[in-house]
């Protein structure tokens, strides 16, 4: 079993799957991600729009999932250092801010592998 998954899921939580399969446990999730990705040369995955609602027991989150896949014919060259946009931030008077954001574009037009050819 992964550490990610039992870090981020509840020894009995589950996923519901658009088909409506269920997946349950952290080991078995993890089990089914590996499988399941194993088509993959390189996946991204956004979450965005998070609503979170704490009333009541269990809290819920309802966001919006952009998933990225590509397919093992695109071969991914950028190094897992190139991969994130690096910022700065500094802490002031009002929390911590922004400095500094250096992005790199990666998913251009579908097709990860372009930054790699580019630099």
């Amino acid at each position: 079993m992964q550490e990610h998954e039992r870090r981020v899921f509840a020894p009995d939580g589950k996923i519901v799957c658009p088909n409506g399969a269920e997946i349950s446990g952290p080991a078995d999730i993890a089990d089914s991600h590996a499988h399941s990705f194993a088509r993959f040369e390189a996946s991204q995955h956004l979450l965005t729009g998070h609503d979170v609602e704490l009333d009541g027991a269990p809290a819920e989150v309802r966001a919006n999932l952009v998933a990225i896949h590509l397919g093992k014919d695109r071969p991914v060259t950028v190094r897992m250092e190139d991969r994130a946009s690096p910022a700065d931030l500094s802490q002031t008077g009002h929390g911590w801010r922004i400095t500094e954001v250096r992005p790199r574009i990666l998913w251009r037009s579908g097709y990860f592998g372009e930054l790699a050819q580019t630099r």
